[in-house]
């Protein structure tokens, strides 16, 4: 085929197609009578054309197949597909219908008016009626070709989602089937068959694809039957289309927002109910049984006033009955308490949305939401602030009552931050501005001058730390001293980024002299008070390293040794040179395997001290680890137990006396009265079988009797005895009479003429007949109660050390002026996980937080340099490997002039530490809550507007064609008046819904950026309150995301609101300038200005400002800058930076 002939192809099915494409477009006009009248006069010209080339056994010299066979059988089919797309299947089906009944029609006329034609040239009759079988074969392909065409379309759009890919793969596979089916029945014994079905399949698959085309072109911009299809994009041709296809869709997305909804409702942490005007329930989500324990149905058709808080009811009713939660438009929530199945009261957030029928409110959808944690944190955070607030002002006024002031500057500045009571020192008042450094070093005399400013360079260039004691004047002239005590400040890059120090006036040196020996005598009694509770223990400790060959003692370790603290400690020789014999060899076997074998020892010795006075001991020795684990030494615990010694062996020699005693009774009894006397020890005897007792004189003195009088009844026995003794006592005997279990227990009884109590040991054991029957028992009871008072009164003074020493909740530690530990207490191990020893002789630096440790070291070096020391936080390492908070303040001992040692008590404020971060946490989501208010305000506007233009303004429109429609009927020409009123109604209604739509959310900022949407935002102030709004730019466009455009544009919108309420200008001006780092956004107006002052009262609680906060938080969450100033009969000026590093590139 030459381009000739192509283009005379392309141009008969361009005006077929343009014909059928004007008949559908005006088909609500002119009925689908002519269309299908259309339909029938292409069969008729195809049966001609088909009669004219012998049934395309003849083929032209021009055309290698006949329109016949391709332009018309393609339209045909292109008609049914747009038909049954745009319209419906009832549609279709008279498009089916009217063509075979055409075709019906077509064949019984050809018939008829050939019949008589016998031109021999033609003889059209003949060849007709010869050619019958093909033609029928045509008309019956066609005929299935339509039922395939429905067939092949349903199936490939649900396997191909693209509209333009489903109609050209539809029509291609049509017509191939047809040309395939019609050429290989009709033609199977014509040599031209394959010249045929080649020609069809490529020609009329070119038609496939250019009537495709043409549909796309017809779709977007001439079809006005469906307004959602003329603004579509490029990439909607292949989104479905077809009604039946919408339907289907919009089935399935009804399902799925069902679904949706179900699982939003049925799944949702806020309870959702559904509310009748008179309260009740006529829907509960499921989520009420997680949140309060009840069941759907316990509150179906019920009010939920009966769980209500008793005293949140009256002020929930008097909400509910003033609507208060649907003022000004405004869905206010309800916070009230709610009675939990279980009984507690859980706070709960109501938020309550009217529905609307007909202009009325119908009913409400409510969501409940528990914020029980979130009133709790409230209350901490507004208990927290409180306290800060009060911790603030006592920094302020101890900073006035020590006569302390806190500066800093920042270099990068060049600015200071005063406390208020350094205005004091130098006699200024805190409402006046601070000193420049320069104004600041004139308050010195030079030499004071010189001084400050070479530490200070000094400082800068070093990084070194000074403290200085200057000579100045105040602004009242008057000579002060001051001391001042500088560091440096460093930033992330350990670049010095400043200073800070403390000012303190000491010119009244005799004071400050008098709290300095104060504050020793104070560190001297803590000091005291340690000692003193290692006396009452009799416990010292001693320390030996073998690296310097050196031992170190506490005080009382001298005092066991019989030795003078202010002296020497003694050489090792004339250590074990106080131990004699076993006790020596006891010693050095411990100490040899607590050196090989590193196994602690605890053992008892006696010594002969170097005042030749006998004392026990008992020692506790372990090994000093260092932390690669090598041994550095030895360290012990001494303790003084001679007393308790004593004790034991004086109740051992007792005992032994005791059983002595026995063995004496049955030899001689005066012997054993004398021996009772001396022992105090009575001896008794009892025979069961008589129920006698028989005692010695002395057992008659244990007990406070008569001794002229006879034994007691045992009931009377038994009545002196203790109660809590009496149980005792009892199993004893019991034992011994039925068992023969001798007994030795110790008991209280009470003296029967004085009533004190008295401690005896009472021994005894059977007394056997012949037969080994025990028939009685005799023994001893020993009056211990000096021995018991003196035993309870060690115990007493070692419990007494131990509650101090084990159970302080503090730590108590004795550190040196490096931070190494010589003592500990054992609360340690509570706080940290950690043994005394294992900190004894190791530095605190060990342990501390990396990010803590140069603080800690300046602070140590305050202390050390006499300035007042302040509780520190730190974090220290715990054994298991977590950080806790510790607070430690410390004291330094003096030796004369010399720090000798530091007291320091440490406590855990981990839980303190936790909330402040807490208290940080949630001042950083207040912060943030404004962006997440604006950004969810967005979003609903924006599902708002879009739902005003797809529904709303999409019905509208109808509606307005509707109307033009009814206005060219002559049926309603006697209505047009209310038609025009109305339709005038609908284009008002049309205009208002496109304006609320850019109000609530304007397209053209997302379309086309935040500059395009400034300058609508300024020509619609013009418009609406004329007031002259110009915007200067030499930007086209600023590109930012979505979330960056929207918080900036809702802050300059609500900086212009504000100026259009308070300001009564004239001249509103934007000027948008791009610098070097940031794109500058500069609101003016020429109106009455304000004082700014306000806007920094954070004590206003009538919201005054808290618009303009809400915009610098915005504009803070883009990184940006925000800055107002204003004069009062001026004008107003507000100036927004944004960041590049913000902006795309476009």
């Amino acid at each position: 085929m030459n381009n000739h002939q192509l283009i005379i192809l392309l141009t008969q099915g361009t005006i077929a197609v343009v014909i059928i494409l004007a008949l559908f477009r005006f088909r609500k006009k002119i009925g689908n009578g002519i269309l299908h009248a259309c339909l029938g006069v292409f069969q008729f010209i195809q049966a001609i054309l088909f009669v004219l080339n012998n049934g395309y056994n003849i083929t032209t010299s021009k055309i290698i197949v006949t329109p016949g066979s391709s332009v018309f059988i393609t339209i045909i089919l292109f008609v049914l597909l747009i038909v049954y797309i745009k319209e419906d299947v009832k549609e279709t089906k008279k498009i089916i219908y009217t063509i075979t009944g055409i075709n019906i029609i077509i064949y019984f006329i050809l018939l008829a008016f050939l019949w008589n034609l016998n031109d021999t040239k033609l003889n059209a009759s003949n060849l007709f009626i010869n050619e019958t079988a093909p033609f029928i074969i045509g008309k019956i392909t066609l005929f299935i070709d339509t039922l395939l065409l429905i067939i092949v379309f349903e199936y490939i759009s649900k396997k191909i989602k693209y509209f333009f890919l489903q109609i050209t793969l539809t029509m291609i596979i049509t017509l191939s089937f047809d040309t395939v089916f019609f050429t290989t029945i009709a033609f199977f014994q014509s040599e031209e068959a394959a010249t045929i079905l080649k020609t069809g399949l490529i020609n009329k698959n070119i038609f496939a694809v250019y009537y495709s085309v043409i549909l796309y072109i017809y779709l977007r911009f001439l079809d006005e039957t469906d307004k959602d299809l003329v603004y579509f994009k490029i990439k909607d041709v292949f989104k479905p289309l077809s009604y039946k296809q919408k339907f289907e869709v919009a089935v399935n997305d009804i399902k799925k927002a069902n679904e949706m909804y179900r699982l939003l409702t049925t799944n949702s942490n806020d309870i959702i109910c559904l509310q009748e005007l008179n309260g009740n329930y006529s829907y509960i989500s499921p989520s009420i049984k997680n949140i309060l324990g009840y069941k759907q149905s316990d509150f179906l058709g019920k009010q939920i006033f009966s769980i209500v808080h008793k005293d949140d009811i009256k002020e929930l009713q008097k909400k509910i009955s003033e609507k208060e939660f649907l003022k000004n438009n405004k869905k206010t929530p309800l916070i009230f308490r709610l009675k939990h199945k279980s009984g507690e009261y859980l706070w709960m957030e109501y938020s309550t949305s009217p529905i609307y029928q007909d202009g009325k409110v119908t009913s409400f959808v409510t969501s409940a939401r528990e914020i029980t944690d979130r009133i709790k944190s409230k209350k901490q955070l507004e208990k927290s602030l409180k306290l800060l607030r009060k911790r603030d002002k006592a920094l302020n006024k101890a900073s006035e009552m020590g006569k302390i002031g806190f500066i800093e500057y920042n270099a990068k500045k060049e600015t200071y931050v005063w406390s208020d009571y350094v205005f004091e020192i130098f006699g200024l008042s805190p409402e006046d501005n601070i000193p420049s450094q320069k104004e600041f070093l004139n308050f010195f005399t030079e030499e004071s001058k010189a001084k400050i400013i070479k530490k200070i360079e000094n400082l800068e260039s070093n990084g070194k730390a000074f403290n200085l004691e200057v000579k100045g004047k105040n602004q009242e002239n008057k000579i002060i001293w001051l001391r001042l005590i500088m560091e440096p400040i460093f930033g992330d890059n350990k670049k010095m980024k400043g200073l800070r120090g403390i000012l303190q006036d000491i010119t009244k040196s005799k004071n400050s002299k008098i709290a300095l020996r104060n504050s020793y005598n104070l560190l001297k009694k803590k000091d005291l008070s340690l000692i003193e509770s290692s006396r009452i223990a009799k416990i010292g400790y001693s320390d030996y390293l073998f690296e310097t060959n050196s031992f170190y003692w506490s005080d009382y370790v001298y005092k066991i040794f019989g030795l003078n603290p202010n002296k020497e400690i003694p050489s090792r020789e004339e250590m074990i040179a106080v131990y004699k014999g076993e006790f020596l060899e006891k010693l050095i076997s411990a100490t040899k395997k607590l050196d090989s074998d590193g196994k602690p020892y605890d053992i008892e010795l006696k010594m002969t001290n170097f005042k030749n006075k006998e004392v026990w001991v008992r020692i506790i020795g372990h090994l000093i680890y260092d932390e690669d684990k090598n041994v550095l030494g030895r360290s012990g615990v001494l303790q003084d137990i001679t007393d308790s010694k004593l004790n034991r062996i004086e109740l051992k020699r007792s005992k032994k006396e005791i059983e002595n005693s026995l063995e004496q009774l049955e030899k001689n009894k005066a012997s054993m009265d004398e021996a009772s006397k001396v022992a105090k020890i009575g001896y008794f005897e009892y025979i069961i079988a008589t129920d006698d007792f028989r005692w010695s004189e002395y057992l008659y003195d244990i007990y406070g009797l008569d001794k002229t009088k006879p034994v007691p009844p045992r009931a009377e026995i038994v009545a002196q005895i203790d109660k809590d003794s009496l149980p005792v006592i009892k199993q004893a005997t019991l034992d011994l009479t039925n068992n023969g279990v001798s007994y030795d227990i110790q008991m209280k009884i009470y003296h029967k003429k004085t009533g004190k109590a008295v401690w005896v040991r009472n021994v005894a054991q059977p007394v056997f007949d012949e037969n080994k029957n025990i028939i009685g028992r005799r023994g001893l009871v020993q009056d211990i109660t000096d021995k018991k008072e003196s035993i309870d009164k060690i115990a007493r003074a070692e419990e007494l050390y131990r509650l101090l020493a084990d159970n302080t909740n503090d730590l108590i530690c004795l550190q040196e002026h490096d931070s190494t530990f010589k003592y500990i207490s054992p609360s340690i191990e509570n706080l940290l996980g950690y043994k005394q020893e294992e900190f004894i002789g190791r530095k605190v630096y060990d342990i501390v937080h990396p990010e803590d440790l140069e603080s800690l070291k300046s602070t140590f070096f305050n202390i050390s340099k006499e300035v007042k020391s302040h509780a520190f936080p730190f974090r220290a390492l715990h054994k298991k490997g977590h950080y806790i908070w510790l607070e430690f303040l410390s004291t330094p001992v003096y030796n004369g002039d010399e720090i000798n040692y530091f007291v320091t008590s440490a406590r855990d404020i981990t839980q303190t530490m936790v909330a402040n971060e807490n208290i940080q946490e949630y001042q950083k989501s207040l912060k943030r809550l404004t962006t997440e208010i604006t950004l969810i305000e967005e979003k609903q506007k924006k599902e708002i507007a879009s739902n005003i233009h797809d529904h709303l303004s999409q019905s509208l429109v109808i509606s307005k064609m509707k109307i033009k429609e009814l206005k060219h009927n002559k049926e309603y020409q006697k209505l047009i008046k209310d038609l025009e009123f109305i339709e005038n109604h609908i284009t008002d209604a049309l205009d208002n819904s496109r304006k609320i739509t850019f109000e609530l959310s304007p397209p053209i900022l997302y379309q086309l950026g935040i500059v395009d949407a400034l300058f609508w935002l300024f020509e619609y102030i013009e418009k609406t309150y004329e007031i002259k709004s110009d915007i200067n730019t030499t930007l086209d466009t600023v590109r930012m995301d979505d979330t960056k455009s929207i918080l900036l544009y809702r802050s300059i919108q609500e900086v212009v609101n504000n100026a259009v309420k308070y300001s009564k200008a004239s001249l509103f001006t934007l000027n948008i300038y791009e610098k070097s780092n940031y794109i500058s956004f500069i609101f003016k107006d020429n109106g009455n200005g304000f004082d700014t002052k306000k806007l920094k009262n954070n004590h206003n609680t009538n919201g005054s400002g808290f618009g303009l906060f809400t915009v610098k938080e915005r504009i803070g969450n883009i990184q940006g800058e925000f800055n107002i100033s204003s004069e009062i009969g001026v004008g107003t000026t507000v100036v927004f930076n944004i960041p590049k590093s913000i902006i795309k590139k476009s």
